[in-house]
């Protein structure tokens, strides 16, 4: 009887390990997925964060780079409008006779002056 006696303690103390320890390590797993879900939502609110960053950063560059390409274009504008007027001051018709006069050495025609051209058959 003792034998069986001792084999009936140490089952019995057997199944208290077993059992302490299947307690354990249910603590442990869910502690684990609480835990785990935790850091998950940890790295995904980093992430968030992150991608909110780089489009804030993104944006900024953009409106930089409008404000420069306003800017350029302001200023083309600007060239434009000293070309047209320069443009104008060249197409006066006194200065074209001016420098057709001194420059070139032109004469003006009189009015009833004709040019007279002879062909030869």
């Amino acid at each position: 009887m003792a034998v069986s006696r001792k084999i009936k303690t140490r089952k019995l103390r057997l199944k208290k390990t077993k059992d302490y320890f299947s307690n354990v390590i249910g603590s442990i797993v869910s502690s684990w997925r609480m835990n785990s879900s935790i850091t998950l939502s940890v790295i995904i609110a980093v992430i968030l964060l992150g991608m909110i960053v780089f489009q804030e950063e993104k944006e900024i560059n953009l409106k930089i780079q409008l404000k420069k390409l306003q800017y350029k274009k302001m200023e083309l504008e600007n060239e434009k409008q000293k070309l047209i007027l320069e443009r104008t001051g060249l197409e006066n018709h006194e200065r074209i006779k001016k420098i057709a006069l001194e420059t070139l050495g032109l004469t003006e025609t009189e009015k009833k002056q004709y040019i007279i051209l002879k062909t030869t058959n």
